[in-house]
């Protein structure tokens, strides 16, 4: 009796998540896990990104002071 008990418990914990799902309240798992890496992959962009801007700043401002004489 305490078996059939665990398996029914197992198995309307399994249909609750399943409807949760249904219904766009959870996450699938493989959504979940392909949401993380987009949002990694996403953060190591930015801060590339971020960088680079940094980067092309400094020049510009090298740029402007080495320019001609005649124009502001």
């Amino acid at each position: 009796a305490a078996i059939r008990g665990f398996i029914w418990r197992k198995r309307i914990k399994q249909e609750g998540e399943k409807e949760l799902v249904f219904l766009g309240m959870k996450p699938k798992i493989k959504e979940a896990k392909n949401l993380m890496r987009r949002k990694r992959i996403q953060l190591e962009h930015t801060r590339e990104y971020e960088e680079k801007v940094v980067e092309l700043k400094q020049k510009v401002g090298v740029t402007r002071s080495v320019g001609p004489a005649c124009c502001p």
